[in-house]
């Protein structure tokens, strides 16, 4: 790699056309700034393009207004790229000149970051905070949903849902079974069955909360309306689960203080 090097992942950002604009005005700043004083043709001249990926197909452009026209003919937007290259950096394999990505992906986690690599530090690290500062003003309601809170609450949730099916179904089907402890066996079957198709359930339900809350969702308002109305149902289920476990947990420790003042 170059001589400095700022990397950083990116998470629950919202993108609106607007903000490509913002981005796209530092974007070609820090080019002209990194090329001042380097003479057209050479190596260590710094290159901008952008990557544009929708409806399972992708384009490469050096004009940012096709990005843009794209951006609002789209179906479905995956994927916005903003890549600063050099022939030095090509040359080299990566040990000198400079090299930028910021990768907004709506379909990857770990695709989502901004990499900033070059031979002078002063450059680097003004890159890095003029794309930091933008990027944290666009965080979205997803950061309070993508936690690893949430993936308790679904796995306490989804068990106890599990148990009280398993329940009723051996309520149902225990009285007409000519088996000695009936109840038991019925009840341990149903949730051992449950317990199969748990992890099928669970990545439904992940993928219908990673559709509510993406880590990057580019944001079009003529084109968001089931988002928005799978948005509010997901988080209105999330809300009332959660006030549910609040009112029960409530509830069993008024009775266990009960317990003991008496």
């Amino acid at each position: 790699m170059a001589q400095f090097l700022r990397d950083q992942q990116l998470t629950n950002i919202t993108v609106a056309e607007a903000d490509l604009d913002r981005l796209n005005d530092l974007f070609l700043a820090r080019v002209a700034a990194h090329n001042h004083g380097i003479a057209a043709g050479n190596a260590a001249q710094a290159i901008p393009f952008y990557v544009i990926r929708f409806d399972n197909k992708g384009y490469r452009f050096t004009d940012f207004a096709d990005v843009k026209r794209c951006f609002r003919e789209a179906r479905v937007v995956e994927r916005v790229v903003f890549t600063i290259d050099s022939a030095q950096n090509r040359q080299s394999q990566g040990l000198n000149g400079v090299q930028f990505e910021l990768r907004l992906d709506a379909k990857d986690v770990k695709n989502c970051l901004l990499v900033v690599t070059a031979d002078f530090k002063d450059w680097v690290d003004a890159t890095f905070s003029g794309f930091s500062e933008i990027l944290s003003g666009q965080k979205s309601m997803s950061r309070f949903v993508r936690t690893q809170w949430t993936g308790l609450l679904v796995q306490i949730l989804g068990v106890a849902v599990g148990f009280l099916l398993s329940l009723w179904a051996a309520l149902r089907i225990a009285p007409k079974l000519a088996l000695e402890q009936a109840f038991a066996v019925t009840l341990f079957f149903a949730f051992l069955i449950f317990s199969n198709v748990w992890g099928y359930i669970n990545t439904q339900i992940w993928r219908l909360i990673d559709f509510a809350y993406p880590n990057v969702r580019f944001q079009r308002d003529d084109k968001d309306f089931w988002y928005r109305a799978i948005q509010t149902v997901v988080g209105a289920a999330l809300l009332g689960l959660a006030a549910i476990i609040f009112d029960r947990l409530l509830s069993w420790g008024g009775s266990v203080l009960g317990s003991l003042i008496k």
